[in-house]
């Protein structure tokens, strides 16, 4: 029990940082959106290791949370859909969250983020960073090529279609500044949240993006747990302030 414990407090003093500090909470959401709908197939690759499924749907105020087998079902639950039991994907699991249709038919993450975040042409969408752009309302998205391109056109970053690194993504998409020399997941994710990092690991700079000062007992989970508590399972498809 004391790990669990731990946990909730670090939420706990978490979320009453982010209430006393002068942060931009969209700009955090926003990044933080980017981050873990880009990271998204790794996170559902490792469920069983690290039981994401039970935590988002626990962090989203699901219910049955103990029962999720998958990640699919765990952003099902946490964002109220329905038949969440009988998700096998987490296409399939973000679609039902964003209330999106034919969610059942969904065979790939991409087209479930553009289903659930009410994009256009959502069926044809095979790439994560396509499915990601369409639902962020981008432009030009069945040319993209890459997850950062993808978040850099959702979020009306610019020069975009030269963007082929995740972090310089969620940097121009954050609207951060030398993005084009970002050479790390975590560097565009400091720079997009505007925040000053020195060499920090991905679970630290998602802390310091939310604009928390003691990062030391930071961890992905905690992380990941925190956003959904702020930002809502939004995070999964189309994060809007």
């Amino acid at each position: 029990m004391r790990p669990l414990k731990t946990f909730a407090i670090f939420i706990i003093f978490s979320l009453l940082s982010l209430s006393a500090q002068a942060v931009d909470k969209d700009r955090f959401c926003k990044v933080a959106s980017h981050t873990f709908m880009g990271l998204i197939e790794d996170i559902a690759a490792t469920d069983k290791k690290h039981g994401f499924g039970q935590l988002i749907c626990q962090a989203g105020g699901g219910s049955g949370c103990s029962y999720v087998s998958n990640v699919g079902e765990g952003i099902c639950k946490a964002g109220g859909g329905s038949g969440c039991s009988y998700v096998s994907s987490i296409g399939e699991g973000i679609c039902k969250a964003g209330k999106g249709s034919g969610c059942s038919y969904v065979s790939s993450a991409g087209e479930g983020i553009c289903k659930a975040g009410n994009g256009s042409g959502c069926s044809y969408v095979s790439k994560l960073g396509e499915g990601i752009c369409k639902a962020g309302g981008g432009s030009g998205c069945s040319y993209v090529s890459s997850v950062g391109e993808g978040i850099c056109k959702a979020g009306g970053g610019s020069g975009c279609s030269y963007v082929n690194k995740m972090g310089e993504g969620i940097c121009k998409a954050g609207g951060g500044s030398g993005c084009t020399y970002v050479s790390s997941l975590e560097e565009g994710i400091c720079k997009g949240a505007g925040v000053s990092c020195y060499n920090p690991t991905l679970e630290e700079a998602l802390c310091k993006a939310a604009g928390i000062s003691n990062c030391s007992n930071a961890s992905f989970s905690k992380m990941l747990a925190l956003s959904i508590e702020v930002c809502g399972v939004e995070i999964f498809y189309n994060y809007e302030p």
